[in-house]
């Protein structure tokens, strides 16, 4: 089935399905044939064949295929770069010097297609070529930078002996004259962005010396960070423009400033009008003292709306993914810090999540992973995953009118719901109030005559004997009395991992008897369709 799964992914997807249809999936899923060894680049483009989705990183096999360090999978599954490149690849980027948009590889190789190269090279979706020699450093990552002097290549990464040189030069421009050094502060550039922050097209890089530096064509400055060492940029939309997000590693010192309820980390900033400010979100670990890495920052417009997920090494109730809450609009955490975990996130042992990216599937954005020894619900996904169902509407919660009075309020944590997860749902009364809820599955929940509710035989006795908790396959009643005053209560029940239940409709039904005048009614029911 999951094979199923991702050949759809690489064929044209229909218009989302309408509200209250079955997604496509929602869980992780192991890319058929993805790299025997760790990736570490990932990139979405069309280079005139068709949208595939390029890999790069250190492995000699993909698919079946000898696919040295680099590896396309298009429509019809993977396929080779020529003979690839001798050594790692670390980044993998687009340039259009005029002629044409060339995929750009840069990392740790000497040789492209067999061709001598500086740790940079071009695939053009046929051959392999070089730029003129003269790059000075070890490439980390390379960004197209357009402006008043024409198109040209910026390239970041360090000296091959960083420390040597009196004056670093981390970056390095290409244009049809060649190479041009760059001065700058720091001797290792870890990460490019170019963002417009109101004065046009600038330079952002993610520097060693605990800050980014910021160029234009006529100035250089360099941006303190708060706290954290510099390892990651990512334009992403927010609202009507866009923002640059920084990602780094960073710990935890003393009291977070929210509830300790959940972790606590500010390995994540925000471009804002005075420079960069942090965005403190659990991301890190109970108490002080831990350590927490953001290695990938990747806007997302999947089955959530909106979103921006962050990926690293870093706790957030288990998971490795987390949404940052500006650019999500969705309900907050309990907590109030606005993260939640991707549903079933990818677990980081040993080495973690180190890219992501969105692709766009007609219309609709699939998110991919790319790192060492993925896992979700403890099964292994190698070193390339997706998320399913991001192609599709996620269904939401439908109301079910009731026709008697209504004693309880019933609501639910989350807007879904998905087979094998926690459903947390709530309920407040009057006081002097029993109740129960009861939880049916099935596509023959019967509403009653005239759709009012649920009848369910015998729920009328269970209240007269003042709730009932258990249930069997179908059928679950939980207790959530008595009331002695204006309460809210919480509770967690557990959606059944059954794939008998794939399509079915869950129906909640609040019920409910006041402890003196023996009145009992019901609330605004409530139904969904379950999802895997």
């Amino acid at each position: 089935m999951k094979y199923a799964v991702f050949a759809l992914l690489l064929a044209p997807i229909p218009p989302a399905s309408p509200q209250g249809a079955l997604p496509l999936s929602l869980e992780w899923y192991a890319v058929p044939g993805s790299p025997a060894g760790p990736v570490s680049a990932l990139l979405a483009t069309d280079l005139g064949d068709g949208l595939a989705l390029y890999v790069g990183g250190q492995f000699q096999n993909t698919g079946g295929l000898v696919t040295t360090n680099i590896a396309r999978l298009g429509s019809a599954g993977w396929a080779p770069l020529g003979i690839g490149l001798n050594a790692k690849v670390n980044h993998l980027s687009t340039f259009d010097d005029g002629s044409g948009t060339k995929l750009v590889a840069s990392g740790e190789f000497t040789l492209a297609g067999g061709i001598a190269a500086e740790g940079i090279a071009f695939w053009d979706g046929n051959v392999w070529s070089t730029p003129v020699p003269g790059l000075g450093i070890v490439p980390k990552a390379a960004v197209q930078f357009d402006g008043p002097f024409g198109p040209r290549l910026a390239v970041a990464g360090h000296e091959p002996d960083p420390f040597a040189a009196a004056t670093p030069r981390a970056l390095w421009l290409l244009d049809s004259t060649g190479w041009t050094a760059i001065d700058t502060f720091a001797q290792i550039l870890r990460d490019l962005a170019v963002h417009d922050a109101g004065a046009g097209p600038e330079l952002f890089g993610a520097s060693s010396a605990y800050d980014v530096e910021r160029w234009s064509d006529t100035a250089h400055s360099r941006m303190p960070t708060p706290l954290f060492q510099p390892l990651t940029l990512k334009r992403v939309p927010d609202g009507a423009g866009h923002t640059l997000l920084l990602g780094g590693m960073a710990s935890v010192y003393g009291a977070p400033p929210h509830n300790m309820q959940y972790p606590a980390g500010n390995a994540l900033a925000r471009l804002g009008p005075n420079g960069w400010q942090a965005e403190y979100h659990n991301l890190g670990s109970f108490g002080s003292g831990s350590t927490h890495t953001a290695w990938a920052i990747e806007p997302w417009d999947g089955p959530f709306g909106p979103t921006c997920v962050v990926a690293g090494n870093f706790t957030h109730e288990a998971y490795s993914f987390v949404e940052v809450p500006p650019l999500v609009q969705r309900t907050q955490t309990m907590a109030g810090t606005g993260l939640a975990p991707l549903w079933v996130g990818v677990g980081n042992s040993p080495s973690g999540v180190h890219e992501l990216e969105a692709v766009e599937f007609g219309g609709s954005a699939v998110l991919f992973a790319a790192g060492l020894n993925l896992v979700a619900n403890g099964q292994s996904l190698g070193s390339l995953a997706f998320y399913g169902g991001g192609a599709q509407t996620l269904p939401s919660w439908e109301s079910i009118p009731t026709c008697s009075p209504s004693l309880y309020t019933l609501r639910t944590f989350s807007d879904h719901a998905v087979m094998g997860t926690t459903l947390r749902l709530g309920a407040n009364g009057p006081p002097d109030t029993w109740g129960v809820v009861a939880i049916a599955l099935g596509t023959d929940v019967d509403l009653g005559p005239s759709g009012c509710g649920i009848e369910l035989p015998g729920v009328g006795h269970w209240l007269l004997a003042g709730g009932l908790s258990g249930g069997s396959t179908n059928f679950w009643v939980l207790n959530v009395g008595p009331t002695y005053g204006a309460s809210i209560g919480w509770w967690d029940w557990a959606v059944p991992a059954d794939p008998a239940l794939i399509g079915k409709e869950i129906v909640l039904q609040g019920l409910s008897k006041h402890k003196w005048f023996e009145l009992y009614g019901t609330t605004n029911a409530m139904r969904i369709r379950v999802g895997m």
